[in-house]
């Protein structure tokens, strides 16, 4: 650790304030020893961090975000109980991870106050000793955090002098402000991605290094990604940088850079795992990697002595020996049996010709049966040979010559042939229980065992390597190669076997008595065993058309404001741009830039001809977002685009998300319609292609064509069917936002946001003309009604919620370098607005921790924090570095801050005020103010002593003008009184703000003024509003920015999994601030999360239960469980009582198997009895009519969304919109905020909130209508229609109105299925895929209902298949014919797809559907033309049924009092989505964990489970 600089004093003093002399900050917590868990559905433990040294009073969501995101994994010296280095056996110092969180607290704080020092911010050492301290107090009391940035980089350098190269990244001189590179990558730190010189790469050429292709500049070669070859676009030598090796548990690893991408997973996909795109410092042991087994491997035209050359090195390296004796080089193999002398002698002579000279020795062996022999040549002729496959090693160095790895498919082959031949064995083992065996190489050199499971790998061949210690004296430890699985055996057997007969027959019988051997998956997911440094070595990138690739047969690959020129491809210009977008998106950071210098369409380019416009660029920077975003865990792609009110391409602009969304709806439906009418036709046209003479294919393609059906596409599927083709591949598109249909589209990985000036609302309420003007001449390109446009905007905005707005004029009037140019644009969430080509760091303080128990707000402790955080921030810029020169620099010239605050929401409540009240606004003003006016007054301090920014001076005038208007807000003075201002802001009521507050804050105006006079101001800005997402969580914030609360009950997440279920604790203190009793506070806290136990329930109890056969140890442990629990599901069900009480409660393996077991409902409780235990047990999660609470009151409690199932009341948009008013002439720059609006407001409802924002001084605003984006989850109720239309072809006539049409709407009922009822299972495998059909049948056979299971697929994929289902289901119920879904269904092609096993008839399928609709249409429509082959039964349909279908067929018992399929399978599938949202979340489920605990955060989303955002922070 580097020793803080000792030099001369000029900076400000620091007193302390929280901490105590002699007394550390790490006193001043009690600290534990926690574990941050992370488990399986099933209980399981997928990874796990144990003995983190944490403080007791921090929630477990902050250990983990702290644990699993913040800790530096890897280069951190470790130290044993004494805190004494602990060193290996060479006396190296042993590195690991951070273990205790005051480690990278102390990196924090110690590398700011190195910074500090080093440039003198401090006058003496002591305040520099008291800034340190009082920082570290903060953090560890959860009083403030920096933003993520700081927390995974800042200190590396100093705190543990972890080094790497230069990553092409710019610095400023601290005081001259000259542009430097950065000198190595954690100093000024910003990580690059790379892998190890020898990471293996498959291409279309063969394996190579990734080092060979970088070096060789090998931009053409084609590689493989797990799915296909795709083109090498660009590669890089990154220079030297520390690498991690990360070993699997089947003996295969990796090595790469601490920030490369893998394709990983938590936990395996059948286990419900999702694969994501995750840096390697974010993987954990334990997690899962993916290793493709079937790889498109490209053949080659090989010679027969290249062959019999890789069998030679083959046997040389296995059972050979080369050497040099007197100068002569020799070589050797041996051979003890006649088939291998044969073979090798036939290679050497098919090698060095048939004249070669070569000589014969004997040996004996142990077994009399073995013909030892030596074959031995020596001299010149074979140096060629040594050479190319550099064989000259010893048996423990042996390693996959480098011509082996990079040869022909073919050459690998030979090679294994032969060196299994000579080291390789099959074994089988045979017991009473099963069979088994393998097989096996063994070696004692590890770089051959890695060699070898590779070159295995290159074929497609699945294999793990065992190691084994061999304790005899100067015995090294062994490595085995195993191949054990059935279809891997097979695999070797087909590709490579033996040279033998002995070997290739003893293969042969162990894959023919092994029956029930494991086939492997397409991917196999490997285990992370362990992740260790490997030093610093030479790393290369590549980068390729599907941003990945395989090594090793491993599936791999702060805020910006940046301004765009009228330039295609020069320095500044539009490509320049997408370039440096890359590089910020790659790195986890966010963007966002105005293209109004863009000329629109069709405006004359210099050298002739005319613009694409801006829009076709907007498209590209789009794709290329995505691409980038895709490839990103930390989230996605935060990109910010605006645009001037008067570009030529505006109307475009507004009108592009709403187009784009509308062509998603589009395609679904077309490629729908299309598929169904393309598929019927091919179908008619196979038996018979005459159109005259087959009336069905005529009556076909004239419904296609009624239906738009494109002529061309008709014709070739008549010309197709002429030719015997019976299948048209024909596209068929969903709604995912992550499917093919909106990757289609553009627009989709940005937010967009338009400028409108004030201009422009003059001219909409006179109704004036607006004029769009060109960007090359200025002349008036075309005009429209400023009112029309305003319609587009809210319509559009109605439509997608883009785009968003931000008020040009208000912004530029706050400006305080407006000479330096105009503010253009902000970052993706808005809150940073300042110059172009700028960025901006970001910290928060935690309001909460200034309130006591009376409710009085500690104004001087807060002004304190304010005053630290802003050193620190400013400490920040001077220690950065930037992904540009011009970003460098200008951060330089203004040094703007980006200090903001979290919990405001429950503050306010915790003083028992509501939050749409003057009161709250006055408040959360005063308090906005004293933190501007502090960072300001300390921003002037500093200037005294460090200078003021460089472009200060001259831009002097127009920053004292705002910060006068600033002040003048503290005052609230009159209108007249303001500067420069068109619209004024909203003043501090002084009636109503405590007087603690106003004081404060007008004091802090009045000395940030007087000094900033004086001396000026070290920073343009110091002040924003962000959604502090992840650092919130960190600080254990229930609410971020000046978001209201977003529910009344909470669940925190517990050390050992599941969660504990509490009422907010602002909520408890707000009813005793109000003057509630204590026995009705423990009542009105009753009403909202429920007794918490079964006894005294008056419809579910123990003695209830008792009845039913529970027994006392059984009620016990549902009493335990209660606590943590969301309804009493999540405790009556097999996994918590357990399947053997259950049976002997009188129920079935298959009742218990069912997906659809509802234990209550099958205890013959009724839907009413458990919603009144489960009201009684977990409470309404609501306030509203709580017992005692007086109704004036219930507006203190109101939260961002309704609360519970019961409640109604929620903020209004307006009291967002007053709230944010309120705040923001006490801001520099913005406020991060989205406001939900109701599914049911209207376009006018979008425009009137816009205008409101603008009236009363926002300077941006971007509003989410529910329901407005196509891909939304699902988040409303869940209801049943019981209408539909019934009208024949005859019946339909166009010229009746809807009135008439409504007539003939008719009621209809489901044809409900017998309570005990048959059916079949059908088990299969599809393309690798475990596939379960089961059917539910009427009485007379037909089909009634169907189930599909697949245990192997993600809880995505496998929802979407139950709903499938059930729809099915559904509508056979309701009399929808199976023929129209065997029409529609089959031949429907997508993954998974391919051959099928388990079924007698069926061998192929296109698709899981299309498969399941084959199956039903064979069993239950008899169509033998569905099968592959000839039947030797008949199928369902034409046996005939007696009364009991039982007698003919398996019969599934249905369930007493079962529901009817739609809605037990709907009340699944919707009743997560139901339940958060319930609970005040947005009902959308994490990207990243899945936990549908997520919530709106600023203008961004959060998750409360893993700390995923999809913004900045």
């Amino acid at each position: 650790m580097e020793q803080s600089i000792e030099t001369k004093r000029t900076g400000i003093k620091v007193k302390k304030v929280f901490c105590s002399d002699n007394i550390s900050p790490f006193e001043t917590v009690e600290f534990e020893n926690r574990s941050s868990v992370i488990k399986n559905r099933d209980g399981s433990i997928l990874f796990e961090i144990n003995n983190i040294h944490a403080p007791k009073k921090w929630s477990q969501v902050a250990v983990d975000i702290m644990a699993q995101k913040y800790f530096r994994k890897s280069g951190v010296p470790q130290y044993d109980e004494n805190q004494n280095e602990i060193k290996d056996e060479f006396s190296n110092i042993i590195t690991g991870s951070e273990t205790d969180i005051t480690q990278p607290i102390k990196r924090l704080t110690g590398c700011w106050r190195h910074w500090g020092e080093k440039y003198n911010y401090f006058d003496t050492q002591q305040d520099a000793i008291n800034f340190e301290q009082e920082i570290q107090y903060m953090l560890l009391h959860q009083i403030a955090a920096p933003n993520s940035p700081q927390w995974f980089n800042t200190g590396l350098k100093w705190a543990y002098n972890i080094s790497g190269s230069a990553q092409g990244h710019y610095y400023a001189e601290h005081e001259t402000g000259e542009i430097k590179l950065s000198e190595d990558a954690y100093s000024r730190p910003q990580p690059h991605a790379c892998a190890d010189y020898y990471t293996q790469v498959y291409t279309d050429k063969g394996t190579m290094y990734i080092g060979d292709i970088v070096e060789n500049n090998l931009t053409n070669i084609k590689v493989f990604d797990g799915e296909k070859y795709v083109k090498v676009l660009a590669i890089k030598n990154n220079g030297k940088k520390e690498v991690f090796k990360i070993q699997l548990k089947n003996g295969n690893y990796i090595k790469l850079t601490q920030d490369h991408l893998v394709l990983s997973s938590q936990k395996r996909k059948k286990n419900g795992g999702n694969y994501n795109w995750n840096y390697v410092k974010d993987v954990k042991l334990g997690h899962k990697l993916q290793q493709p087994l079937i790889l498109d491997i490209k053949e080659k035209n090989v010679f027969s002595d290249d062959l019999a050359k890789a069998r030679l090195a083959g046997w040389i390296v296995g059972d050979g020996s080369v050497g040099i004796y007197e100068n002569v080089m020799r070589l050797e193999i041996i051979s003890i049996k006649e088939e291998e002398f044969e073979s090798i002698i036939n290679d050497i002579q098919e090698v060095f010709g048939q004249e070669v000279n070569f000589w014969i020795s004997k040996f004996k062996t142990k077994n009399e049966n073995l013909d030892g022999k030596r074959i031995h040549l020596a001299g010149k002729k074979i140096h060629k040979l040594i050479e190319d496959y550099d064989l000259l090693k010893s048996s423990f160095n042996a390693e996959v010559p480098q011509k082996i790895i990079n040869g022909s498919p073919q050459e690998k082959r030979e090679f294994l042939k032969a060196l299994f031949q000579a080291d390789g064995c099959v074994r089988i083992r045979k017991d009473e229980n099963r069979n088994s065996g393998d097989v096996c190489l063994t070696t004692i050199s590890e770089n051959l065992s890695f060699g070898v499971l590779q070159l295995l790998n290159s074929l497609g061949i699945y294999c793990r390597i065992n190691k084994y210690s061999d304790k005899r004296e100067n015995r090294k430890d062994v490595n085995q190669v195993i191949v054990s699985y059935g279809s891997a055996r097979e695999q070797f057997q087909e590709q490579i076997s033996f040279i033998c007969s002995q070997k290739t027959e003893k293969l042969e019988l162990l894959n023919k008595i092994i029956t029930k051997s494991k086939t492997l998956p397409l991917i196999r997911e490997e285990t992370i065993i362990s992740i260790e440094s490997e030093g610093i070595k030479d790393v290369y990138d590549i980068q390729t058309e599907s941003s990945k690739f395989l090594g090793n047969g491993i599936v791999i690959h702060n805020c910006f404001i940046q301004s765009v020129k009228d330039d295609l491809v020069n320095q500044g210009g539009i490509f320049d741009l997408c370039t440096r977008e890359a590089r910020i998106f790659k790195y986890g950071s966010g963007t966002g830039s105005n293209f109004s210098q863009l000329r629109g369409q069709s405006e004359k380019l210099s050298g002739g001809g005319r613009s694409s416009g801006m829009m076709s660029f907007l498209k590209i920077f789009d794709v290329a977002a995505g691409a980038i975003k895709s490839g990103g865990t930390t989230r996605r792609a935060a990109k910010m685009v605006c645009l001037d009110l008067d570009h030529p391409e505006i109307i475009e602009f507004i009108d592009w998300k709403a187009n784009e969304e509308k062509k998603v709806a589009n395609l679904i439906t077309g490629s729908k319609n299309s598929k169904y009418h393309l598929q019927k036709i091919l179908k008619e046209a196979s038996s018979n292609s005459n159109i005259e003479k087959n009336p069905k294919l005529k009556s076909a393609i004239k419904e296609a064509i009624e239906q738009n059906i494109s002529l061309n596409y008709i014709d070739r599927v008549l010309k197709l069917a002429n030719q015997g083709i019976t299948e048209f591949e024909t596209p068929e598109f969903d709604n995912h936002f992550e499917g093919e249909a909106y990757s289609t589209v553009s627009g989709q990985n940005s937010n967009n946001s338009i400028r409108i000036p004030n201009s422009f609302y003059e001219a909409v309420h006179k109704d004036l003309d607006w004029n769009l003007k060109n960007r090359t001449d200025g002349k008036i390109s075309k005009t429209v009604r400023a009112k029309w446009l305003y319609d587009k905007i809210g319509q559009a905005a109605w439509a997608c919620a883009d785009p968003g707005v931000q008020f040009d004029t208000t912004i530029n009037e706050w400006h305080t370098c407006p000479k330096d140019g105009r503010i253009n644009a902000s970052n993706p969430c808005s809150e940073y607005m300042f110059l172009d080509d700028t960025a901006c760091n970001l910290a928060s303080i935690n309001l909460i921790h200034f309130i006591n128990d009376s409710g009085h707000f500690n104004e001087e402790k807060f002004a304190h924090a304010c005053e630290l955080m802003t050193i620190v921030l400013e400490i920040s810029v001077t220690m950065a570095q930037f992904p540009s020169d011009e970003i460098a620099k200008r951060s330089w010239e203004y040094r703007t801050l980006g200090l903001g605050f979290a919990n405001l929401g429950t503050l306010l409540m915790v003083k028992g005020i509501s939050y749409d009240s003057d009161e709250a606004r006055s408040i959360a003003g005063g308090i906005s103010a004293i933190m501007c006016g502090t960072a300001y007054e300390t921003s002037a301090k500093l200037a005294k002593h460090l200078g003021p920014f460089n472009r200060y001076e001259h831009n002097k005038d127009d920053m004292l003008r705002v910060i006068r208007n600033h002040r003048r807000a503290a005052y609230n003075v009159s209108n007249e009184e303001y500067e420069k201002l068109e619209i004024t802001p909203v003043g501090i009521d002084e009636n109503l703000c405590p007087n603690n507050i106003l004081q404060k804050a007008r004091n802090s105006w009045d000395n940030a003024l007087e000094l900033g006079q004086e001396y000026g101001f070290r920073n343009a800005q110091v002040t924003v509003i962000a959604p502090t997402g992840t650092i919130g969580l960190l600080m254990d914030c229930d609410t971020t920015g000046v978001e209201p609360d977003f529910a009344i009950v909470k669940y925190k997440k517990l050390a050992g999994g599941g969660y504990f279920k509490i009422v907010n604790h602002s909520v408890i203190k707000a009813l005793r601030t109000l003057g509630y009793e204590k026995d009705q506070i423990i009542d009105i806290k009753k009403y909202c999360i429920g007794h918490q136990t079964l006894v005294g329930c008056p419809t579910i109890n123990h003695k209830i239960l008792k009845d039913k056969g529970f027994d006392e140890e059984k009620l016990e442990l549902i009493e335990k469980q209660l606590e943590t629990a969301f309804d009493l599901s999540f405790v009556m069900n097999k996994n918590i009582l357990s399947e053997e009480f259950l049976k002997k409660l009188g129920f079935s393996d298959e009742q218990l198997n069912s997906e659809m077991f509802d234990l209550l409902e099958e205890l013959k409780f009724t839907k009413e009895q458990v919603d009144i235990a489960n009201e009684y047990v977990f409470g309404t999660m609501t306030v509203e009519d709580a017992p005692y609470l007086l109704e004036e009151h219930y507006s203190v409690f109101d939260c961002a969304n309704k609360c519970g199932k019961k409640g109604n009341r929620y903020i209004d948009t307006y009291g967002h919109i007053n709230m944010m008013a309120a705040v923001q002439p006490f801001i520099s720059g913005a406020i991060s905020k989205t406001i939900n609006m109701d599914s049911e407001v209207s376009v006018k409802d979008i425009l009137d909130a816009y205008e409101a924002s603008w009236k009363l001084m926002l300077k941006a605003n971007a509003l989410y209508r529910d329901g407005c984006k196509l891909s939304q989850p699902l988040n409303t109720a869940v209801f049943e229609s019981e209408y539909n239309l019934n009208l024949s072809e005859e019946d339909i006539d166009e010229t009746v109105d809807s009135a008439a049409i409504q007539q003939q709407i008719q009621t209809m009922k489901a044809n409900q299925l017998p309570r005990k009822r048959g059916g079949f299972v059908q088990e299969a495998t599809v393309a690798g895929h475990k596939i379960y059909l089961r059917t539910g049948e009427y009485n007379d056979g037909k089909l009634g209902e169907i189930f599909i299971d697949m245990y192997k697929e993600g809880a995505a994929f496998k929802a979407l298949i139950n709903c499938f289902a059930v729809a099915i289901s559904k509508s056979l119920q309701f009399g929808v014919p199976l023929e129209e879904f065997v029409e529609q269904f089959t031949f429907t092609r997508f993954e998974p797809a391919g051959l099928v096993t388990g079924h007698e008839y069926i061998k192929n399928s296109t698709s899981i559907l299309d498969y399941v609709f084959r199956v039903l249409g064979y069993e239950y429509l008899g169509r033998d033309d569905l099968i592959h082959v000839k039947p030797k039964r008949k199928p369902l349909d034409i046996i005939e049924h007696e009364d009991d279908p039982r007698d003919k067929h398996k019969t599934l018992d249905s369930f007493s009092n079962r529901k009817n399929v739609e809605e037990t399978r709907n009340e699944m599938l919707f009743k997560k989505i139901n339940t958060a949202k319930s609970r005040g979340y947005t009902g959308e489920a994490c990207g990243s964990c899945g936990s549908m605990r997520v919530k709106r955060n600023g203008s961004c989303t959060l998750c409360e489970d893993c700390g995923s955002t999809s913004g900045c922070s």
